[in-house]
């Protein structure tokens, strides 16, 4: 049997040295051969068993390196992906930043020019409450007893007042018409009937014509003297109604009488040519000016100037005419001038205060 043994082990290892060698018969081995042959592939079988160990874990070892390298090159992609966002956003970053200079600029620039506006505005806020503030306090003291019905009660008695002062100065220099037969208010037409110039006489006077030439008859004086007292008279009158209606004469009036004067601070004659001349102040021109006196009266006087002073006396009863908003009877007729007057106060059409 150990032979048959080596013969077939020296057989097998003929077959196994040479491949192209025909099968030889089998040899027998010897049993002390065949255990070191066994023991020699036992040995070699634990060393092949041993590398498909070895085999196995680099196998793993090698699929988890090519894991890591995969998710590496992944997370690589990633970063790579990541950075050209980053890069892009920094694209816009510093697009955006530069429009936020421009704006910044733009925005400097109007708001300097908004600064005055916004300046001017606030004051104008503040202005407007102010004048917020005082109209509120007008309007306090404008309504209640101490407003606006305390002032319209005190107006309606001023211009009560007044026109009963105007009563006491027609009760005191009544007006009447020389024909009681014929109404005073035939107007122009009256007046262009009579001679003298008038057919009404104030208080029991009679106005003659303006500029007559005095004669030695004592009937002559007489009328002059009653046609300066009348002027007088209508001075007087016209003196205090302006002052009730608040005008200020143009042509202010001197007081004396039957010898009454009125004044002229822009004449037409030059003050050294003139005989009553007085240097004066007026306060309404503000320097000294010249002021011609004119007599209402013809005693002792230039016609033309006594009959120029009747004229002045009637552009005053004209202004204050004009101040009520009428007209005048004409430059001529001085007591239909006042009789218009007087009846347009006591009309009540026109306030007085």
């Amino acid at each position: 049997m150990r032979r048959a043994m080596e013969g077939a082990s020296s057989g097998g290892q003929e077959r196994g040295f040479n491949g192209r060698a025909e099968a030889a018969e089998p040899k027998v081995v010897g049993w002390e051969d065949f255990q070191d042959v066994l023991a020699r592939m036992c040995g070699r079988g634990l060393v092949l068993k041993r590398a498909l160990v070895d085999r196995e874990a680099f196998s793993q070892q090698l699929e988890a390196a090519l894991e890591v390298r995969k998710v590496a090159l992944e997370r690589e992609d990633a970063l790579e992906a990541m950075q050209r966002q980053v890069d892009a956003k920094k694209l816009r970053l510093k697009s955006a930043q530069e429009a936020l200079r421009k704006d910044r600029e733009e925005l400097a620039r109007k708001t300097e020019c908004v600064v005055p506006a916004t300046r001017a505005l606030q004051a104008g806020f503040k202005a407007s409450a102010d004048a917020q503030r005082r109209l509120q306090v007008a309007e306090l003291l404008l309504s209640g007893e101490g407003g606006l019905e305390r002032l319209r009660r005190l107006c309606y008695l001023l211009d009560a007042r007044r026109r009963r002062m105007v009563a006491q100065l027609a009760f005191v220099y009544p007006l009447a018409s020389l024909n009681p037969e014929t109404s005073s208010t035939e107007g122009v037409e009256r007046e262009a009937v009579n001679k003298d110039g008038s057919s009404l006489i104030i208080a029991g006077m009679a106005l003659s014509e303006p500029g007559k030439k005095l004669s030695g008859h004592a009937k002559d004086k007489n009328e002059n003297d009653m046609s300066a007292t009348a002027l007088g008279y209508v001075g007087h009158v016209v003196t205090h109604l302006a002052q009730y209606c608040d005008v200020q004469l143009r042509y202010p009036i001197r007081q004396m009488g039957s010898r009454s004067f009125i004044q002229d601070y822009c004449p037409a004659i030059e003050p050294p040519a003139v005989d009553a001349v007085t240097v004066t102040v007026a306060p309404q021109y503000g320097s000294q000016r010249a002021v011609v006196e004119f007599p209402l009266f013809s005693e002792g006087q230039d016609t033309t100037r006594s009959a120029y002073a009747v004229f002045l006396l009637n552009k005053d009863l004209e202004q204050i005419l004009n101040h009520l908003g009428l007209e005048s009877v004409g430059p001529r007729h001085t007591l239909l001038n006042l009789e218009k007057l007087l009846k347009v106060v006591f009309s009540r059409k026109y306030p007085l205060a």
